[in-house]
């Protein structure tokens, strides 16, 4: 494989992990002048509203009963 289509393959790599990001990072690593690999670290982030209600319920009580 020549450098060129060395270099379009790890850049479609990159592109298409960062396009399947919606939270998070790419980390590309490079030893000796080339890339030698290409990490994804994906964030997920819990939906606020549903957090919240599961907060809700789970909300301690006095002698076991609602307050």
């Amino acid at each position: 494989m020549s450098y060129e289509q060395q270099h379009e393959s790890w850049e479609k790599a990159v592109q298409e992990a960062i396009r399947s990001l919606r939270f998070g990072s790419v980390v590309v690593t490079v030893h000796e002048g080339k890339v030698t690999q290409i990490e994804k670290r994906e964030k997920i982030r819990p939906d606020e509203t549903k957090v919240s209600r599961s907060r809700e319920s789970a909300e301690p009580t006095l002698n076991g009963r609602p307050e």
